[in-house]
């Protein structure tokens, strides 16, 4: 059975564990064995799923399962905590698309005013 994620604007889509996996590899970026910590949270995060999850529950059921595995490995606890930061980034600033185009503007304005402050000292 193939399952459907409900998107933030009510579309569904069919499931894409890829993404979930490349979500969680970036979490996982930097930590011993990322490889299989990216699998055990994948695998326990597959166990909740429904069809008709939501972005939102799906987020939360990934970002739950490297919480309960914090007691076997503390480095899941950075994990979660990365997971959260992706969606609060995503709540406030957007879909990464959009945060590319906001952080690309910003340090263009940021060259700008740097390239000013160069002029008038000189």
């Amino acid at each position: 059975m193939e399952l459907k994620v409900t998107k933030r604007d009510g579309t569904k889509e069919l499931f894409n564990a890829d993404l979930i996996n490349r979500s969680i590899e970036r979490a996982a970026l930097g930590m011993i064995d990322p490889i299989a910590k990216v699998t055990q949270v994948a695998t326990d995060t597959q166990v909740t799923l429904y069809d008709g999850i939501t972005t939102d529950e799906l987020d939360e059921a990934t970002i739950n399962a490297a919480v309960q595995n914090i007691k076997e490995d503390p480095d899941y606890d950075k994990i979660a905590t990365r997971l959260l930061l992706k969606v609060l980034y995503k709540h406030v600033l957007g879909d990464y698309t959009n945060m590319r185009w906001i952080l690309k503007e910003m340090s263009y304005l940021f060259m700008l005013d740097y390239l000013v402050c160069l002029i008038d000292i000189q």
